[in-house]
């Protein structure tokens, strides 16, 4: 599980690092939801309290669905 979240991390920098377009940067943060979802799961039940790390890495799903980065379409 430890690798799984290291790899999510790596493939989100790697993302970033490229210069991505709406659709890497949405495959970035997807990445690293994953990413925080597995930290969650390492963490056990403690993990999921909402005053605990649960409520970041729940707060970071709800901000990308609501501020998603902007499409083809809908870019400059």
């Amino acid at each position: 599980m430890v690798a799984d979240v290291a790899a999510g991390i790596a493939e989100a920098r790697a993302l970033l690092d490229t210069g991505s377009d709406g659709t890497g940067l949405r495959r970035a943060h997807q990445a690293l939801d994953e990413a925080g979802r597995g930290c969650l799961h390492l963490f056990g039940a403690s993990g999921f309290l909402a005053d605990g790390p649960g409520g970041e890495a729940r707060l970071s799903e709800l901000l990308a669905d609501t501020y998603p980065p902007p499409t083809e379409l809908e870019a400059p």
